[in-house]
């Protein structure tokens, strides 16, 4: 493992069938009074197909920025982006439909990302709306069901539910067009470590069972650790080290890595409590879920 330096190729772990490819990136902002603001600056970094890969920064480092660039929220100022073979740097809008099939992003605020006006069934129904995917309502139920939810609140509205029921359902709504790549932005830091832990544990089984890429972005490395075999380190817009999460892990390249790695409490005591935890309580009935009541509802 090497920290990348400024304008050179990624390490070679990466892989030789990547799924997302970024080359020289760098996104300015203009602030008021004409003043810019670089939030990323000249990123290379390769993301192998079906890994599960991390990135990592404290707040402000650009990790939040990299995501939406590679979702086709945001668009570079400079380099390119490259998305399961297509550059998508200057794809004009109507043509980035392909990304809606391809690849599905999971919010930190599952309340935000939900409407409230809006049911359970169409929520989760919504991108395969957009695509015109047949079978909805089967889908929608399968979805369901993969998270952990019963089918039969799809009648029901986001305020019904816990935190963590809405991020499962986020998370239903994310897989429901069978994408091949997932991107969690910060998808459990809003939750408590014992409803974390189920959401993380969640999560990579999906990842695993349906052989997606998976790219998290957290600023907690202790979360990274547990769900990711790779992991980018970020600083004030620029890649300091990349390589595998054991070896950044045991052996960190940069004091930035170091410090990040110091100041972060170790959370896997604390998530083996969580389980601990929940495996002590007995399920109850959910007063709004009916028989899909999980230990969470008492978030």
């Amino acid at each position: 493992m090497t920290a990348p330096t400024p304008g050179t190729a990624p390490d070679a772990s990466a892989g030789d069938d990547p799924v997302v490819t970024l080359t020289g990136v760098g996104r300015t902002f203009r602030r008021s009074g004409g003043q810019q603001m670089t939030a990323l600056q000249d990123i290379d970094l390769t993301i192998p197909r079906g890994s599960a890969f991390g990135v990592v920064g404290e707040s402000g480092s650009g990790k939040t920025t990299l995501m939406r660039l590679i979702a086709g929220l945001d668009r570079a100022t400079s380099g390119r982006v490259v998305v399961d073979g297509t550059d998508i740097t200057e794809l004009p809008e109507k043509k980035l439909q392909f990304l809606r099939r391809t690849l599905q992003v999971v919010f930190q605020d599952p309340m935000g990302s939900l409407d409230p006006r809006m049911r359970i069934g169409r929520i989760v129904a919504e991108p395969l709306s957009v695509l015109r995917h047949s079978g909805i309502e089967h889908r929608v139920a399968e979805v369901l069901q993969q998270v952990g939810l019963e089918a039969d609140i799809v009648h029901r509205y986001p305020h019904q539910f816990s935190g963590g029921q809405r991020q499962r359902i986020s998370i239903a709504r994310a897989i429901a067009p069978d994408p091949a790549v997932l991107i969690a932005d910060e998808a459990v830091s809003a939750l408590d470590v014992t409803v974390r832990a189920q959401i993380l544990d969640l999560i990579a089984e999906i990842a695993a069972r349906r052989s997606l890429t998976l790219i998290f972005v957290s600023h907690d490395l202790s979360v990274i650790r547990r769900v990711c075999d790779h992991v980018a380190v970020l600083q004030s817009g620029r890649l300091v080290e990349t390589g595998t999460t054991a070896q950044v892990y045991t052996d960190p390249q940069q004091d930035y890595t170091r410090r990040l790695l110091a100041a972060v409490p170790r959370l896997a005591s604390s998530l083996q409590m969580a389980r601990s935890r929940a495996a002590a309580r007995k399920p109850t009935e959910s007063p709004t879920l009916g028989t899909a009541g999980r230990n969470e509802d008492t978030e």
